[in-house]
């Protein structure tokens, strides 16, 4: 499992879903469906990857899930 695929689901299990997830990177839900197969990520753009890091921290600060109200980036 690749680190985009981990980010994208830890994201899923929280409760966002991958339109949710797609919106707040900035891309498509395809996009995101591929990054959480495996099938995408060894050359992400730098906005996407910056994104995804970003709501992977804030899911570990608690700031992101199931209780919390998402707000975009």
């Amino acid at each position: 499992m690749n680190k985009w695929q981990i980010i994208v689901n830890n994201l899923s299990d929280a409760g966002l879903s991958q339109a949710e997830i797609a919106n707040l990177a900035g891309c498509s839900q395809s996009q995101i469906a591929f990054l959480s197969q495996g099938k995408r990520g060894k050359r992400l753009s730098f906005e996407i990857a910056r994104s995804l890091i970003l709501l992977d921290e804030r899911l570990k600060n608690g700031e992101l899930g199931k209780a919390s109200k998402v707000v975009s980036v």
